[in-house]
């Protein structure tokens, strides 16, 4: 038998070839190999006698699930249902906004192409990824259909390996995207798509370039904010044919809710992703390398394992996703460590109760005086939610903290130059443009009355080791970030705004950074109506509308 190849993909740098070895007094071997690398991995091994059947072929299909944050994607072989291998990988658009609507903008400004590119080439890397990577894994599965139809010496016909089908599901938004349909009937009411039902195409008229699939399939959208993934959902669990009541939620970035209620499917859908992707949490974040997406207590000896994703580019966790913040909650209460109302005992009380006093370690100590300390700087205000329970003083001692103030003693200073500006548009954002000198007040609504983004303020401190520092703003619109080189120092929303700069500086020269946050209403009031009503351009200001002041003690 010659050694003759045959593709497996195409048109690409990751062409990856079937090679048959020559026939040996000992084996003949059928294995994978990567054209770049020439990395081989075996898929079928065999005596002397060992040839393969002509019409065995080795059909693989692909489960593609696009979210606005991550993309998971399974290989199966389609004979034997059988899973070659999977992958989730964080979707790489998300450099272009965190949300479905901040994508919808990117396309209507003229990024769609750019935006459908970026998920294909990611969808056709994770795909090749999961080759290399599993196809010797399968080893077992295809060697038991090949040896199973053995033939003579005489034939030297070697299986082909095609990918037959690839099925998608996803929100309404990736969906289009991944598709290339017009997205702009997503942004607002009245809502409408630009494709119903059932979307059957093959891989060349999506756009993929290494990769040959026959057929390419996406599953049909509820709605315009309930995609596909909420309809696999509804098929799988047959829910509109079991007569009971029930529910079922996809909690992503976009959270889909579909009710089964007396025979009706009633869907609808909300944005979860300030809820599950660190807003609020102290240590809290998105689905991203360095992210703790599971926990687990062992009810041996207290250990607490956590799971983290790494993609290969983070060592050490960084925070806690959504799926780990569950997983936290749900394993707390199996420890008996957390009530149904929320509280969590403190390392006294779970001794007292048997707990694991390795586990116990963990937990903070009781607060003996039950005092709360709460400092309000003028203008400033907490809401205090009062239970009578024990658990009341730690739960306000955990929840409110001390707000900054200038000590009466400091005296003003001023920073090294002349405060410069720059803006960007929400969209566009961190692409500021190019800056120029301010002065205080700098009203940005009387440059551009309908602008809606951001506005930066920059300048340079010199501090002093052993001294303290605060940045007070005396007013602005709307909302207020401030960084010292380039550490998030917190959000401020109404004034005034009082930022304590003392653990940020290093001794000599700091680099101070504002960024005032404007809301889309300007930007949207020149934008017609659906329904006809008028609209008006906001009449407060912009930007930094008041003074900036810098204290040192």
């Amino acid at each position: 038998m010659d050694g003759s190849f045959f593709k497996l993909t195409k048109n690409g740098d990751r062409m990856v070839i079937i090679k048959k070895e020559k026939f040996t007094s000992e084996k003949s071997v059928l294995y994978v190999k990567n054209k770049q690398t020439e990395e081989k991995k075996v898929v079928s091994e065999g005596t002397d006698t060992d040839v393969l059947n002509n019409d065995i072929n080795l059909e693989f299909g692909i489960a593609v699930d696009i979210g606005t944050t991550s993309i998971a994607i399974g290989i199966f072989d389609i004979k034997s249902g059988s899973l070659i291998g999977n992958q989730t990988r964080t979707n790489c658009q998300t450099m272009y906004g965190s949300d479905v609507m901040m994508r919808i903008m990117h396309c209507i400004n003229g990024k769609e192409q750019l935006l459908h590119d970026i998920l294909i080439e990611q969808i056709e890397d994770m795909t090749g990824s999961i080759l290399d990577n599993n196809i010797s894994g399968h080893k077992s599965n295809i060697h038991s259909k090949i040896s199973s139809k053995i033939v003579s010496k005489e034939s030297d016909k070697i299986p082909d390996i095609v990918i037959k089908k690839m099925v998608v599901v996803g929100n309404t938004t990736m969906c289009h995207i991944f598709l290339n349909k017009d997205v702009t009937g997503l942004k607002g009411a009245p809502f409408s798509v630009a494709y119903e039902g059932v979307y059957r195409t093959n891989s060349y008229d999506i756009g993929f370039k290494i990769y040959d699939i026959d057929e390419v399939i996406v599953l049909p959208n509820i709605m315009a904010h309930v995609g596909a993934d909420a309809a696999a959902v509804l098929c799988k669990e047959k829910m509109y044919k079991t007569g009971i009541n029930e529910i079922a939620i996809d909690i992503g970035t976009n959270a889909e809710i579909l009710l089964n209620c007396s025979e009706k499917v009633f869907v609808t859908s909300t944005a979860a992703g300030p809820a599950f992707e660190g807003k609020g949490i102290r240590s809290g974040m998105r689905a991203a390398p360095g992210a703790i997406n599971s926990v687990k207590i062992s009810r041996v000896n207290g250990n607490i394992i956590l799971g983290m994703l790494d993609d290969g580019k983070a060592e050490n966790p960084r925070g806690l996703c959504g799926s780990g913040l569950i997983d936290a909650i749900s394993e707390l209460m199996k420890a008996r460590l957390l009530k149904k109302d929320g509280y969590l005992l403190t390392r006294e009380e779970a001794l007292r109760q048997n707990v694991n006093i390795n586990l116990c370690k963990h937990l903070k100590s009781d607060d003996k005086d039950g005092k709360i300390s709460l400092r309000l700087a003028p203008g400033k205000s907490r809401f205090l939610l009062l239970a009578q329970d024990a658990g009341t003083d730690q739960m306000l001692a955990g929840a409110v903290t001390e707000e900054t103030a200038i000590a009466d003693e400091a005296k003003e200073l001023a920073p090294l130059h002349t405060w410069k500006r720059s803006t960007v548009k929400s969209i566009d954002y961190p692409a500021f443009s190019d800056a120029e000198e301010v002065s205080f007040p700098d009203d940005y609504a009387k440059v551009d009355p309908e602008f809606s983004g951001w506005i930066r303020y920059e300048n340079t401190l010199r501090a002093e080791a052993g001294k303290r520092y605060w940045l007070e703003i005396t007013d602005a619109f709307e909302t207020v970030d401030v960084y010292v080189n380039d550490k998030h120092l917190g959000l401020q929303i109404f004034a005034p705004y009082v930022f304590d700069l003392s653990d940020a500086l290093a001794a000599g020269e700091n680099k101070i950074r504002i960024e005032v946050a404007t809301t889309l209403e300007r930007q949207m009031s020149s934008t017609p109506d659906p329904y006809g009503r008028p609209k008006e351009v906001p009449k407060d200001g912009s930007g930094i509308t008041g003074q900036v002041h810098i204290y040192s003690l």
